[in-house]
């Protein structure tokens, strides 16, 4: 058995889901064995040499709608809030304002 590692870059590039296909071409042999074939009688069985590999999105990329209080200002990035808004105002205020904005995403 060997084994095939690929590693990920978790960026915060907002993305959709990343789509790829790994294939076995071939195989040969490694064994240093006398005598051995160039596979050692291994062969890749036919309709199970690739494999569909998913890196599911993990940023966003359609954005996430969340209130503020305050607008930021053009071109200034809007960050995920880390908690709830939480609003305190008087009844006497009359009203309040809340701003209803899109942090991340680059698609839509």
């Amino acid at each position: 058995m060997q084994t095939i590692q690929i590693s990920l870059n978790d960026d915060t590039k907002p993305e959709l889901d990343e789509l790829f296909v790994l294939k076995l071409l071939s195989a040969t042999s490694d064994d240093g064995k006398v005598g051995s074939i160039p596979t050692s009688g291994a062969s890749l069985r036919s309709g199970f040499t690739a494999v569909n590999i998913t890196i599911k999105s993990n940023d966003h990329p359609y954005g996430l709608l969340q209130f503020m209080s305050n607008v930021a200002f053009l071109n200034e990035s809007i960050g995920v809030l880390a908690g709830r808004l939480n609003v305190s105002v008087n009844e006497s205020d009359g009203s309040v304002t809340l701003h209803v904005v899109r942090a991340q995403g680059t698609k839509g």
